[in-house]
């Protein structure tokens, strides 16, 4: 299931959520804005206090510059044991199996 948890109604977002066993968050690190996403962020708190099993994964959209990573690793830790994917996406990746590829064996416990 992929819910827009920036943009659904907070109560549709947090009833998926609460359900959910990953939640993917892709974010560009212009984006990585605490005080800008409050909203975002305190939904996936929400969610995971009402469900603890539920996996926070941010992944990065960029070309995977160091400082680029650094600001979605510092965003990630505004939420309870949110954690940054290793797959980095950017437009090639996109377009590119393979990298989708890496993004679902991380996401489904292939590699952590």
């Amino acid at each position: 299931m992929l819910v827009d948890a920036g943009g659904c109604a907070a109560r549709d977002c947090c009833c998926a959520l609460a359900a959910a066993q990953v939640a993917l968050v892709p974010v560009a690190p212009g984006d990585a804005d605490p005080v800008r996403n409050y909203g975002l962020i305190a939904r996936l708190n929400a969610a995971r206090m009402a469900n603890p099993g539920l996996r926070v994964l941010f992944v990065a959209l960029g070309d995977g510059a160091p400082q680029a990573l650094r600001t979605v690793q510092a965003y990630a830790r505004e939420v309870m044991s949110g954690h940054v994917a290793a797959t980095v996406l950017d437009a090639a990746a996109l377009r590119d199996d393979g990298s989708l590829a890496a993004l679902g064996d991380e996401v489904f416990g292939q590699r952590h």
